[in-house]
């Protein structure tokens, strides 16, 4: 049986696509075969020692970008993490990389040394707003109405308001869907720096957790033509006030549900999550 195989320079390794019929995964030698979307992956040993990236002279840059890609790592994983048991369904399989990639563009534009730049949210909430949790599916192009988002004084606490909310006519209507339910989320997302003694990044508060409050909107029928005012307060966070590098991440979700007869079932098409707020 003859083997083809497509080679690509990557990371200083070679890779290539396997076709052909071979019983064969695992690493052999320098070989490694492992299989990825279906396709059978052949990948060889190589690149440069990690000894002479972690000492040598030359790479004084890489480390430096190593660092920093650790600490936006770290601090998205805060977020990721918070949500990830209601997200479930609102994200793509891309998710992950492509958050990882938004918090390593902020690090490389915030002040300090190469390396050890600090991750304070709240200057970067822009940036934060414009992280796509699904990229085929934005909130603004189903939800209408801007939402408010309004937090307390030592910001242990956030409400999400859309002032004159009509189900009618604000909310993209689901082929198939009856109702609509809204679902408010609020994460404390905390600052990151870079610490000289365990030369990694560690959060800059003093919380040991994940902190993650929601509350639903309940079930919203979508052929109500009647504005009222929507109000979801989450629950308070119970620290004394939020840390001055840290962040309340607000973050909306919207689910749609079919009733049929009595019962009720939520679609897994058409939903949709973004974050809408960083106080």
């Amino acid at each position: 049986m003859k083997l083809k195989y497509t080679f690509t320079k990557k990371f200083n390794q070679f890779m290539a696509i396997l076709k052909g019929i071979i019983d064969l995964e695992g690493t052999l030698g320098d070989i490694t075969v492992y299989t990825v979307n279906g396709k059978r992956i052949v990948r060889q040993k190589g690149g440069v020692d990690k000894k002479k990236i972690m000492r040598g002279k030359n790479y004084v840059r890489t480390r430096e970008n190593m660092s920093e890609f650790g600490g936006a790592v770290a601090a998205a994983k805060v977020l990721r993490q918070s949500i990830l048991s209601i997200a479930r369904g609102f994200i793509d399989s891309n998710f992950t990389g492509r958050q990882q990639g938004k918090y390593r563009d902020m690090i490389s534009t915030a002040q300090g040394l190469r390396g050890q730049r600090i991750f304070r949210p709240l200057e970067h909430s822009e940036a934060l707003l414009a992280i796509p949790f699904n990229p085929k599916l934005h909130l603004d192009s189903i939800l209408r109405l801007r939402p408010v988002i309004t937090a307390n004084a030592g910001r242990t606490a956030a409400t999400l308001s859309l002032p004159g909310f009509n189900p009618k006519t604000d909310v993209f209507r689901e082929p198939g869907a009856t109702h609509v339910e809204l679902i408010y989320i609020v994460v404390i997302q905390p600052g990151f720096a870079y610490d000289v003694h365990s030369k990694c990044y560690k959060r800059m508060d003093e919380l040991s957790q994940h902190y993650m409050q929601t509350i639903s909107s309940g079930l919203i029928p979508l052929t109500t033509d009647e504005a009222s005012d929507i109000s979801l307060p989450a629950p308070a966070f119970n620290i004394p006030a939020l840390h001055k590098d840290s962040a309340l991440i607000s973050i909306l979700g919207v689910r749609y549900h079919q009733q049929i007869g009595f019962k009720t079932y939520p679609l897994e098409t058409g939903r949709v999550m973004g974050i809408v707020g960083c106080q």
